[in-house]
Protein backbone atom coordinates (compact mmCIF):
# COMPACT_ATOMS: atom_id res chain seq x y z
CA UNK A 1 0.00 0.00 0.00
CA UNK A 2 1.15 3.57 -0.64
CA UNK A 3 0.20 5.54 1.88
CA UNK A 4 -1.12 9.49 0.62
CA UNK A 5 1.93 11.16 2.31
CA UNK A 6 4.26 9.69 0.16
CA UNK A 7 2.39 10.05 -3.24
CA UNK A 8 4.94 12.24 -4.57
CA UNK A 9 8.38 11.07 -3.36
CA UNK A 10 7.02 7.25 -4.37
CA UNK A 11 4.58 7.61 -7.18
CA UNK A 12 5.35 4.52 -9.49
CA UNK A 13 5.76 2.23 -6.39
CA UNK A 14 3.96 -0.50 -4.54
CA UNK A 15 4.20 0.86 -1.25
CA UNK A 16 4.41 -1.41 1.89
CA UNK A 17 2.76 -4.95 3.38
CA UNK A 18 -0.49 -4.20 3.88
CA UNK A 19 -0.96 -6.55 7.16
CA UNK A 20 1.49 -8.45 9.47
CA UNK A 21 1.00 -11.60 7.67
CA UNK A 22 2.25 -10.26 4.29
CA UNK A 23 6.07 -11.10 3.41
CA UNK A 24 7.73 -9.35 0.84
CA UNK A 25 10.77 -9.57 -0.89
CA UNK A 26 12.78 -8.71 -3.82
CA UNK A 27 14.99 -11.80 -4.69
CA UNK A 28 18.01 -12.39 -7.12
CA UNK A 29 17.80 -15.25 -9.42
CA UNK A 30 19.87 -17.36 -6.99
CA UNK A 31 17.46 -16.38 -4.19
CA UNK A 32 18.98 -13.96 -1.58
CA UNK A 33 17.64 -10.65 -1.60
CA UNK A 34 18.65 -7.67 -3.72
CA UNK A 35 20.35 -4.58 -2.41
CA UNK A 36 18.99 -1.67 -2.80
CA UNK A 37 18.59 0.02 -6.08
CA UNK A 38 19.10 -3.34 -7.77
CA UNK A 39 16.57 -4.48 -9.65
CA UNK A 40 15.00 -8.49 -9.43
CA UNK A 41 11.78 -10.31 -8.72
CA UNK A 42 9.24 -9.64 -6.52
CA UNK A 43 8.06 -12.58 -4.31
CA UNK A 44 5.35 -12.65 -1.62
CA UNK A 45 4.16 -15.27 1.27
CA UNK A 46 0.40 -14.27 2.56
CA UNK A 47 -1.87 -16.62 3.85
CA UNK A 48 -4.33 -15.63 0.93
CA UNK A 49 -2.30 -16.61 -1.57
CA UNK A 50 -3.28 -19.35 -4.35
CA UNK A 51 -1.96 -23.01 -3.21
CA UNK A 52 -1.53 -24.51 -6.57
CA UNK A 53 -2.16 -24.11 -10.04
CA UNK A 54 -4.97 -26.69 -10.98
CA UNK A 55 -3.78 -30.02 -12.31
CA UNK A 56 -0.62 -28.31 -12.99
CA UNK A 57 2.29 -29.33 -10.46
CA UNK A 58 4.74 -28.34 -12.52
CA UNK A 59 3.60 -24.87 -12.87
CA UNK A 60 3.15 -24.77 -9.42
CA UNK A 61 6.65 -25.95 -8.31
CA UNK A 62 8.23 -23.46 -10.46
CA UNK A 63 5.74 -20.68 -8.39
CA UNK A 64 5.62 -21.53 -5.20
CA UNK A 65 8.51 -22.23 -3.65
CA UNK A 66 9.09 -22.49 0.57
CA UNK A 67 5.64 -20.84 0.63
CA UNK A 68 6.59 -17.74 -1.41
CA UNK A 69 4.90 -17.33 -4.78
CA UNK A 70 7.41 -16.33 -7.26
CA UNK A 71 5.66 -13.16 -9.51
CA UNK A 72 7.76 -13.36 -12.36
CA UNK A 73 7.65 -9.08 -11.93
CA UNK A 74 10.51 -7.25 -11.79
CA UNK A 75 10.93 -4.63 -8.56
CA UNK A 76 13.59 -2.09 -6.78
CA UNK A 77 14.09 -1.89 -3.40
CA UNK A 78 14.47 1.53 -2.82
Amino acid sequence: MLYPENHDEHAGMSGKATTIFTLIDIVRPDGESAEVGEVSELIMKVPSQMKEYFKHPEATAKTIIEGYVYSRDLAVKD
